[in-house]
């Protein structure tokens, strides 16, 4: 009769690692994380064509901020624009600037931006026309930060708990910057290093609200200046005509230091009064299909 013998380490069949779930990260249920950025990318693009069709007003508020933070007074500009989209962050602006709405000088004025993400050189007027276009040019820079499809590959993402914003279940996504992303402009240098939050409307995959901010400091001019700190906030507001949601504000306030000299500022942009354009024909809006 054969005897019973124990089985030794070596005989004994390849076993899978114990996967207890109170050691494992709660997963959420739903799409996976990939595929709700890919349909965020998506959607993005098709909001940016339903919104050509549309004329906003802009409020650039501008604020220096002494040591303390607080506002320099005679440092604050506000400039206010009517903003006609177009695709790749172009735009028509129609000029207001509250600060020269005392005079005949400069209100009234209009300015196309060209190709790209910036403003055309058009000739200038005067020095007040040369800045208006200039925060009105950094306003768009910041913005490009908002295109999902240029900056998702340069982030990690991890799904957070779900979240409600204006009856808007929303899919709540944390970013996190890759190391060594390679970068062509300042603004891209200082968004490899921005990370936050990102909350996705779980219907239709529309961005409803971003927030952000620096993660380390960064050179941004050689060695001469350094981003010391930097957080945005973004939102958005329903517009009924279209059923979409539509930018309504992007605030971002930073801290550079130069050669040992501390610039603070505070930027508001506010938009609003959103109008359908003369010449528009803005096809229906439609969810996004998942992904396959």
């Amino acid at each position: 009769m054969a005897k019973a013998t124990a089985a030794t380490p070596e005989d004994k069949a390849p076993q899978a690692p114990a996967t207890s779930s109170a050691n494992l990260p709660a997963q959420a249920p739903g799409p996976a994380v990939s595929e709700i950025i890919q349909n965020a990318i998506r959607r993005d693009e098709e909001l940016r064509d339903l919104r050509q069709d549309f004329i906003y007003q802009l409020q650039v508020t501008t604020e220096r901020l002494d040591d303390d933070n607080q506002v320099i007074p005679d440092k604050t500009k506000t400039l206010s624009a009517k903003i006609k989209p177009g695709k790749d962050i172009t735009f028509s602006a129609d000029f207001s600037d509250d600060a020269d709405s005392k005079s005949d000088k400069s209100s009234g004025q209009t300015r196309v931006a060209g190709g790209g993400r910036g403003l055309s050189q058009a000739q200038r007027d005067d020095d007040d026309d040369e800045d208006k276009d200039k925060q009105v040019e950094d306003a768009k820079k910041v913005n490009a930060m908002l295109d999902m499809a240029k900056i998702a590959p340069r982030y990690t993402y991890q799904r957070l708990k779900d979240d409600t914003i204006r009856d808007r279940r929303c899919f709540v996504i944390k970013f996190t910057p890759k190391k060594d992303q390679p970068f062509s402009t300042r603004e891209e240098k200082v968004i490899n290093k921005v990370g936050g939050t990102i909350w996705i409307d779980q219907n239709d995959f529309s961005i409803i609200q971003t927030k952000g901010k620096l993660t380390e400091e960064v050179d941004v001019a050689w060695f001469l200046a350094t981003m010391k700190g930097l957080d945005f906030n973004y939102q958005t507001s329903e517009l009924g005509i279209a059923d979409i949601p539509v930018p309504a504000g992007f605030s971002m306030n930073f801290d550079l230091n130069i050669m040992g000299y501390r610039m603070a500022q505070r930027q508001k942009n506010t938009m609003t009064d959103y109008v359908k354009s003369d010449s528009a024909t803005a096809p229906a809006a439609s969810p996004t299909p998942p992904a396959p």
